[in-house]
């Protein structure tokens, strides 16, 4: 009787072992852009004014740039295919500030699938 049990637990000790759980997924991490392989619509607009945005860093299609958000300004997320804002995030969220159609509430939006 003992051996029999001990085999049972043997077995299921090596089954639980062997379970086909994975680790978890960590998400890719998003990279440093350098401004000139930016789409040539975002580097007009955000890149050649006196008060120009910096670091740009990508995730796939989508790139982040912060426009002095530790100032209020915007922490932005574009589609770098299509030039399209896609959230505005950092301090251009206040609620004195107005972005028709753009939520700031749910940053960084769902399309950026990098660690951040």
């Amino acid at each position: 009787m003992t051996n029999k049990l001990l085999t049972f637990l043997c077995v299921l000790m090596i089954a639980a072992c062997s379970s086909n759980s994975q680790a978890p997924r960590t998400q890719p991490a998003h990279t440093k852009m350098q401004v000139s392989d930016l789409n040539p619509k975002i580097q007009e607009k955000y890149f050649s004014t006196p008060n120009a945005c910096y670091n740009p860093e990508s995730c796939g299609d989508i790139v982040s740039l912060d426009c002095g958000a530790e100032v209020d300004g915007d922490y932005l997320y574009i589609n770098n295919t299509t030039a399209k804002v896609i959230m505005r995030c950092g301090g251009a969220c206040a609620p004195e500030f107005s972005h028709k159609g753009i939520n700031c509430g749910s940053c960084p939006p769902k399309e950026w699938k990098c660690e951040k």
